[in-house]
Formats: C-alpha cells, structure tokens, sequence
C-alpha cells in the first residue's frame, strides 16, 4: 500500500493549527509606523532613503575633512601664503615679455643647477661607497666580503640622509620655479589676449585713457615699472599734511603688515600644537606609563636619554630623538647654522640705516694746511627711523671730542654699536645722540679706554664735525637680481649721500629721508 501525505499531518501544519487553534491569523495596519515598515507608503520610503543617504554623505564628508586637517600643517600653509602675497605685491605688472622670459630663464637655471647637485651628489655618495667595498674585498682581516658589507652598511646609512636632504630640497625649489613660470606664461598670455581685444571694447568697459595705455603701453619697452608696494608707497608720499602725515601712515603701515604676520605664525602654530595633541590623544595607548633608556651611540653609553610615556608614543619619541641625535651629532652650532653663532643674527641685511661721517675740519677741502689728511670717525646706525628730517640728522651729528674712550652699545636686534670720545661721558653721550635716529633700543652699555696704542694711532682729544651722511634703503627684488642673504632673499639697494657740513637742505633730502620707495622697506 502506497505511503499517503496529507497536508493537515505535516508537522509545520500541526505546529500552526495548535498556536492559532484554528482560527484565521489578524495583521493590525492602523499603525502608520507598521504601514511605514511594511512599506505602505511609496512617498515616505524615497524621503527616508534620503535623509539616509544625506547622513551617510554627510558622515564621509566630515571623515574626508577630519583627514585632510589631521595632515595640514599650518604654519607651513601660512608660509606659503605669505609668500605669494610677497610676490605679488612686488610683482612689476608692467613689466615685458621680454623681462618676464628672462626671469623664467633664471628659474629654470636654478632648477637645472639644484638637480645637477642632487643626482651629482647622489653619483658621488654611490661611487664613493662602491669604490670602498672593492678596496674592502681585497683587505685580509674578518673576510673580504664580510668587511666590504660592514663599509657599505655604514656608507649607506650616512649617505642615505644626505641625498634625501638634496632631493627635498631640489623638489622644493622645483614646485616654487615651475609655479612661478606657470604664472609668468598664464600673464603674459592673458595680456596678450586683453591686448587683442578691439579697440572699442576695451573702450567701452576701461575707458577711452585706460584703453590707449593698454594698447600702447602696457608691457611696452621703457615703461615705467608698476607693483603693489610701489603704488601703496607713492599713495602714502602723496598724501596732503606734509612729512608728519607720511611718516605715521608709513610707519603704521609696515607695522600693520609685520604684526599680521607674527600674529598669523602665531595662530598657525597653535593650531598644529593643538592637532598635534587631538593626535596624541587618538593614538592614547592602553596600560600604564612606561620609561626607556636611549643611547644613540653605543660608543658613548653615559650619553643617554630616559623617556616616559605610553608604548605606541614612546615609538615615535624615540624616532626623533635618535634623528636629532644624528643631525647634532659631533658638530656645534656654527656648522648646523654655517655660521659662528654670535655671528648669525648679526648677519641678517640691513634694511634701512644711516652712515654718519664726522672730519676734524669744519668744511672742505678735507686736507690740513700742512699737507696732511683729515681724522675721519665714521658711525653706522642701523634700523633708521623713517621720515628723518634734516634738523633731525643735523642735532645727532653735532659736532663732539673724539678720543680713545669706547662706548659700546648692545643693542636689541642683536647689532653692536660703538662711538669714540674724549671722556667716557662724551662717547656715552654721542652714541645715545646717533641712536635717537634709529628704532633700534639699547640693551646694554659698556664704555673701556685704550691704555696703549701705535704713537701714529693714538686717538688723541680731537674736536670733529659733520662732514656726510649717506642713507642705504633695501627692498625685496623683483627681478632676481642684487644681494642674497643666508635665507635666500634677494634684496635691491639704493644708496644716497648727501653733504653734511653745509648749514642748507640738499636737494632731494626730503625724498630720499621723508619718504623711502618701495614697500615694506
């Protein structure tokens, strides 16, 4: 007999048929929120799916931005910003294509140099090591090829930091040069198009005056250089009240631009300490604290550094302290800075200062009546105010006894001074007398006499007067050209001397003193 299944003997069936006893099984839709989950309402799903999905990109996007702040260094961005906005001001926007080609010339100059130093520097480290593993195959002391891997070893691990100093900083220099040229191409394109440009158009949008020069002497040889700074400076020379207006809207200005710098490097490194500790504090390892004990050189096991902190900090301490210990290692500072170090701050340009030249004869000619030349005492001060007036220069370099007493100023740049007089009182009195046409502040004083001195050099008392003054201003260049100091700036100088021992204001006195061109000089 065939095995019958019938439906009401299954076991799923028997299961249902004793929870329901029977009757029909109920849904209750009255709850809208049921209806929702049942998906009752085709309108409400779409809003739901997108604020779902909002959120979602709402969450990627904070993600993103947390991550690309994690890894933003401030200060290096505030750096960078700062010098574009130099650039730019100091930029000549009437200069020519020709010019312009001649600078982006120069650029790719300095990058074809950097690179030839970094691959030469590279060739040089490798042939160097090469050379030396040859020579340490053939010495006969803890097997040829034993030695020659201990001499590349050491040779790569000193090499190694070497060439990556050069390469970053050939990349560096690269990256600035190609987007300086990039600039220079995108302007000179650009002003070429707008000199394209029909006639009446420009008419119609610069006028019938702004039109002609763009046509005709925009970027035209002999032209008139044109920058920010330059016209900033010639707003200020012009404006009505005479020098004391100038000279307060000048001062205030470059006080205004080198505290919005100083406060800006400010904020920007307290906002990398802050994400430096939000990192810190993401990276908190679990456990208590934990002390090593680091000696960089094994050679020298007093020189030791105790650090405490979690596991997964100590990690990256302990990095640092070995590279610092690296970089330091057997030099003083003068070869980390390339300078002695009471020399580095000392060797920064002068910005602006004031020669003044006193003779021991009142007027020209400057020989006496026996044939002989005069005594010359020359005194520089640096950090000149600006918008000195001639009654000014005049009142400082009266006229004063010079001798073989010294009064030597330390002053708060981190300049020296040191004026000559007959008594200690009269070279205090004459140095505080110059200073009062600087900026610059006294730290301290010292006055010393000479006790023995060459008869033909002996700084006898003599009375000596004002013969010439000679004023040095220096402004950021714009075409590459004049001095470059230790960190890379380049400077233009002008330089202007006037006569001194006359009674009347030389010509161009107010100009060249009242007021200086160029900017933040």
């Amino acid at each position: 007999m065939p095995t019958e299944i019938k439906r009401q003997n299954l076991l799923s069936r028997a299961t249902k048929i004793a929870v329901t006893q029977g009757k029909p099984r109920l849904i209750d839709l009255t709850n809208r929120l049921a209806q929702q989950q049942t998906g009752g309402n085709a309108i409400v799903q779409a809003i739901n799916w997108i604020f779902n999905q909002g959120g979602r990109l709402v969450g990627f996007v904070s993600n993103v931005v947390g991550s690309i702040l994690s890894r933003i260094n401030f200060t290096t961005v505030f750096r960078w910003i700062v010098s574009a906005a130099t650039v730019i001001v100091n930029f000549d926007w009437n200069a020519t294509d020709a010019s312009l080609k001649a600078q982006m010339h120069a650029r790719n100059r300095a990058i074809a140099a950097s690179w030839g130093g970094t691959i030469g520097g590279a060739l040089g480290w490798t042939a160097s090591i090469a050379l030396g593993s040859g020579i340490a195959m053939l010495v006969p002391v803890i097997g040829g090829s034993t030695l020659a891997r201990l001499v590349a070893t050491e040779g790569a691990a000193e090499a190694l930091p070497e060439i990556l100093s050069l390469l970053k900083n050939s990349l560096r220099l690269t990256a600035q040069n190609l987007g300086a040229n990039a600039a220079s191409v995108a302007y000179i394109n650009f002003r070429k198009m707008v000199k394209s440009a029909p006639l009446g158009l420009l008419r119609r949008f610069f006028g019938d005056q702004a039109a002609a020069y763009i046509k005709d002497k925009w970027g035209a040889e002999g032209q008139p250089s044109f920058t920010i700074a330059g016209a900033i400076d010639n707003a200020i020379s012009n404006l009505p009240g005479g020098d004391l207006v100038q000279a307060f809207f000048e001062e205030a200005w470059e006080e205004f631009w080198d505290a919005f710098v100083e406060g800006g490097f400010i904020v920007a490194g307290t906002l990398d300490e802050a994400m430096a500790e939000a990192k810190a504090g993401a990276k908190q390892a679990m456990g208590h604290d934990e002390t090593v004990l680091v000696i960089p050189n094994k050679e020298t096991p007093t020189e030791a550094y105790a650090i405490t902190g979690k596991r997964e900090l100590l990690k990256e301490e302990i990095q640092s302290v070995i590279h610092g210990y690296r970089n330091t290692y057997n030099k003083d500072i003068g070869q980390i800075v390339g300078l002695p170090a009471q020399d580095w701050y000392r060797a920064q340009p002068h910005r602006r200062k004031i020669t003044i030249i006193f003779k021991d004869k009142e007027k020209p000619p400057w020989r006496h009546p026996n044939g002989g030349g005069c005594k010359t005492a020359t005194y520089t001060i640096p950090e000149a105010k600006a918008g000195l007036s001639w009654s000014q220069i005049k009142g400082a370099a009266s006229t004063y006894d010079w001798g073989k007493f010294r009064a030597t100023a330390n002053l708060k740049s981190g300049r020296q001074m040191a004026v000559y007089g007959a008594s200690a009182r009269e070279a205090e009195k004459k140095l505080k007398q110059l200073l009062q046409l600087s900026t610059d502040e006294i730290v301290s004083l010292t006055t010393s006499e000479e006790k023995e001195r060459n008869p033909k050099l002996r700084k006898d008392q003599t009375r000596m007067y004002p013969a010439f003054v000679t004023y040095l201003v220096r402004r950021p260049s714009t075409d590459m050209q004049g001095r470059t100091d230790l960190e890379g700036n380049t400077w233009d100088s002008e330089h202007k001397r006037f006569e001194l021992w006359t009674e009347t204001e030389p010509p161009d006195f107010s100009r060249i003193f009242g007021a200086p061109r160029g900017g933040n000089s």
